[in-house]
């Protein structure tokens, strides 16, 4: 590693810094992350003269706020970058600053995508601010060389804009749509192939940018003292990539090279983001990160950077880094979008949680465009007419109508098409456990932590169960970052059933300042429905009951009155009346058991099937169904569920109604006058 030392009369050479950036590329496409399709080249050069990070991330897939955090070490909402073209508040410092007093000649060619000026103090050398690709031009690459034959190290970003859409770059020809193999996250349409094979395109054109950046810096003899990096920024332009909270959004990929420092030709899998790099910069040229003031504070008073360096991590020292990594979406400032459709995520190596917080109406965006001429909603609406199946026409109507939660077992289901949200497998909390929250603290920041489970609430109704987390005001105070913040839950487990009871003995305890409501006071709409609900569900149940006691109660009545003679022959034979009304109950009793059994067999499989396949009420019912049912309350997704506490419940009513139905025959049977009985 080489450092300068300011106090070091024999100063050592700072290494110069390059960040090459691929606009809007998914991070899997390209050769050293597994592509067999795309040609790249230059960036597996890169990758077999460097390390491969496995799992960088950006925070927000949008390309003002990926970039403008990687240039100052800050999430989105702290600096305020945080909507599409939007940039940092005013006083927010970034790597300019911290390189630019060092001594380096920081500057950048191409797509800027960052302000204001003050925050940014580069020397920008050319290109055009936005997406170059709609003009038909491209950056000259020959106007760095000044900059990388200068006398000063430099920290030189290339933000070229392939393969931003619209993919008019490139050799297509080399990708025949017709031989594309459609990777599993994409719907196999005729616009997809084409769209594929021209984005493809400007990937291999994109590498050979890089490819001739890199012989620059060679060319000027600096590469064995240059950091170079690749990295594809967020995910692609089409549906669940560029402008979600999906991996295919966030997930970047990420080289890193640094003869002499970095071990060639390996790989990691520690947890990192954006946010980290510009810490980790400049730990690699000798600057405590933890000592740099970034111009803004944060909601408890810290002037530090948001990232963490993971300097140790590109030394070989350490495969680990983060646990969790965060996401923030808005579609605020982007093109055909949403007024406002805030997301929110938190990830770890496995699990991946998304809040969708305006999921009762439609995400719009270019994908989804009202725009019908914009080709990103030709693609779209070709996936839904080209669907295969139910499931796959379901996860796409799914991007643009969203629940409320998702959550991802991403080692079983890594593009996040199996919504587990509601799998009481992964939400069975238990006193012990450990629970990781996170959401939105004061004044927009960012609330995370982890909290040890001291006790569990059982209110009833699983949906009430899952509406909210208990905490002390003083836990809740430190969350969300502010002691401006108060609130007040008062629960008692053991007197659930007494609440009016508490509410009364609080008030008397408590000043008149306080309002003690009841859970039936402040959410009557619950209340209502669940009242509601259990008393359709008695009805339907004792209606569904009566017709089959009835029907019982026929069959066993037209079984005895048809044996009537048989049973006046067995009496004549001294078969006692007592044993002839046994053998009729124990007759109907295994009628009525057979019965169950057979239905039980005949009900299971389908009740199974629908429980993986859920039917979709919205495409019984029409177009707009989803949406109304969903402002309703209800899910348009109806699984079936498999509780044998339900048919063995039945079948002891079926048990019970059994023995007393038999009664009245056995009874009749009892008193019969053989001698009638057997006359024909």
């Amino acid at each position: 590693m080489c450092i300068r030392d300011r106090n070091n009369s024999s100063k050592q050479k700072l290494p110069n810094i390059l960040i090459f950036v691929g606009d809007d590329m998914n991070w899997n496409d390209c050769e050293p992350y597994g592509s067999e399709v795309v040609k790249t080249p230059n960036i597996q050069k890169l990758a077999n003269e460097g390390m491969s990070f496995d799992n960088m991330f950006t925070s927000t897939a949008m390309c003002a706020p990926t970039r403008q955090q990687l240039m100052t070490g800050l999430y989105p909402v702290r600096s305020g970058a945080f909507p599409n073209h939007s940039v940092v508040y005013d006083g927010v410092k970034s790597f300019a600053h911290h390189f630019g007093e060092l001594g380096y000649e920081v500057a950048l060619i191409g797509k800027k995508h960052y302000g204001p000026a003050d925050s940014f103090p580069i020397n920008y050398i050319g290109g055009v601010q936005h997406d170059t690709g709609f003009g038909g031009k491209d950056i000259d690459l020959s106007k760095i060389k000044p900059v990388v034959n200068g006398d000063k190290p430099f920290f030189l970003i290339i933000a070229q804009n392939q393969p931003h859409s619209p993919w008019n770059k490139g050799d297509s020809s080399q990708y025949k749509p017709d031989n594309l193999e459609i990777p599993e996250y994409m719907v196999d349409t005729p616009l997809t192939r084409k769209d594929l094979s021209n984005y493809y395109a400007e990937i291999t054109y994109m590498d050979s940018l890089l490819g001739k950046t890199l012989n620059f810096i060679d060319e000027a003899n600096k590469t064995n003292n240059t950091i170079s990096i690749f990295t594809s920024e967020q995910g692609y332009s089409f549906p669940f990539g560029k402008w979600t909270c999906y991996d295919l959004g966030l997930k970047t990929a990420f080289i890193a090279k640094w003869p002499g420092n970095i071990q060639p030709n390996t790989r990691n899998s520690a947890t990192t983001q954006y946010v980290d790099i510009v810490p980790t910069l400049l730990e690699a040229i000798g600057k405590d990160p933890s000592k740099i003031d970034v111009g803004i504070s944060d909601q408890v008073g810290n002037n530090g950077f948001d990232g963490k360096s993971f300097f140790k991590v590109l030394k070989g020292e350490t495969e680990t880094h983060r646990e969790f990594t965060f996401g923030v979406h808005t579609t605020r400032g982007v093109i055909n979008g949403s007024e406002s459709y805030p997301i929110r995520s938190v990830r770890s190596n496995r699990y991946k949680y998304i809040q969708n917080l305006s999921h009762e109406e439609l995400f719009y965006n270019v994908v989804t465009a009202k725009d019908k001429g914009r080709p990103g909603y030709l693609l779209y609406e070709s996936w839904l007419e080209n669907a295969k199946n139910q499931e796959e026409l379901s996860w796409v109507k799914h991007y643009k109508k969203r629940p409320s939660e998702e959550f991802y077992d991403l080692k079983s289901d890594p593009y996040e098409k199996n919504n587990l949200a509601q799998d009481p497998k992964y939400f069975d909390i238990k006193e012990n456990d450990t629970l990781i929250l996170y959401g939105q603290g004061y004044r927009g920041m960012m609330a995370a932590g982890k909290y040890p489970v001291k006790g569990v609430i059982d209110l009833k109704n699983p949906d009430l169960n899952k509406l909210g987390v208990f905490m002390n005001i003083e836990t809740a105070r430190n969350y969300v970052s502010s002691d401006e913040i108060s609130t007040h839950i008062i629960v008692d487990k053991k007197q659930y059933y007494d609440e009016e009871k508490i509410a009364n003995d609080l008030t008397q305890v408590l000043s008149k300042d306080y309002e003690i409501m009841t859970w039936k006071e402040t959410l009557p709409e619950i209340e209502q429905t669940i009242t509601a609900d259990s008393a359709g569900g008695v009805i339907m149940a004792f209606i569904l009951y009566i017709i089959v006691v009835f029907g019982m109660f026929g069959t066993v009545l037209m079984m005895t009155e048809e044996r009537t003679y048989e049973f006046g022959v067995l009496i004549s034979l001294g078969m006692s009346r007592a044993r002839l009304f046994g053998i009729i109950f124990i007759e109907t009793i295994i009628l009525s058991m057979i019965g169950v059994f057979i239905a039980i067999i005949i009900t299971y499989p389908i009740t199974f099937y629908y429980n993986l396949n859920p039917i979709d009420m919205a495409t019984l019912m029409g177009e707009g169904a989803d949406q109304m049912m969903e402002e309703m309350g209800f899910s348009p997704i109806a699984p079936m569920s498999i509780e044998w506490d339900i048919p063995l419940t039945h079948a002891l009513v079926i048990f019970i109604s059994s023995l007393l139905i038999s009664i009245y025959p056995a009874i009749k049977i009892s008193k019969l006058n053989p001698v009638k009985s057997m006359k024909i």
